[in-house]
């Protein structure tokens, strides 16, 4: 029981910490009180909805449920940051072919 009330502690601290640290990277930015209780409020409720459905997803999957929870939730911290990466044709860059060796 320790274990995990150290684990949700040690959590909830990092997640304070990022908000803190996007709070004062973004102040001075118009509207950024309602981007910052967007983000928490999706952070909430996506890590709710995970919690919810974990148990599920482990049972429907014979216990591999973890691996593809895991899976899931690298890919969509792969593909979330691609449109904020700088586009060659937007920023009047030279692309460079890749060929191989």
């Amino acid at each position: 029981m320790f274990a995990t009330a150290l684990i949700v502690f040690r959590e909830s601290l990092e997640a304070a910490l990022f908000i803190g640290i996007v709070a004062a990277a973004t102040r001075g930015l118009a509207g950024r009180s309602r981007w910052l209780a967007a983000g928490v409020g999706a952070g909430a409720l996506g890590a709710i909805v995970l919690a919810m459905l974990a148990q599920h997803l482990s049972a429907w999957l014979d216990g591999v449920g973890q691996d593809v929870v895991n899976i899931g939730v690298l890919s969509l911290a792969a593909v979330l940051p691609r449109p904020l990466l700088p586009r060659p044709r937007l920023l009047n860059m030279r692309t460079i072919p890749i060929t191989a060796c």
